[in-house]
């Protein structure tokens, strides 16, 4: 199956758990596809995104989860540097802050 795009977030772009702007918001962000829908959603950070995916009652088919590479993104101002979440490196106790805290 091909990976849907990964789009670009703009200064509208909200997170879908609690609405604030992904643009007003340090560290990595994070977005489901799911299957049936052409445009993911987006969530200010990547414990939104984990939390999201544990939840049981998550019973949609995904299509693709994206974050982002903070090795390459700008930490204050991240944009585009989407990688595929289930490859990705995840950082455990780090000292930097994403929009609701520890990320």
């Amino acid at each position: 199956m091909r990976s849907p795009t990964r789009p670009a977030t703009s200064a509208a772009t909200s997170c879908e758990l609690d609405g604030m702007l992904l643009a007003d918001y340090p560290g990595p962000e994070a977005q489901i596809f799911y299957a049936g829908q052409a445009a993911p959603l987006f969530f200010c950070d990547t414990v939104e995104l984990v939390n999201t995916l544990l939840r049981p009652e998550q019973v949609r088919k995904m299509v693709a989860v994206y974050v982002q590479d903070m090795g390459q993104a700008d930490w204050e101002r991240p944009r585009g540097d989407w990688i595929d979440a289930q490859t990705a490196l995840y950082v455990l106790g780090s000292k930097r802050h994403g929009s609701m805290g520890p990320t």
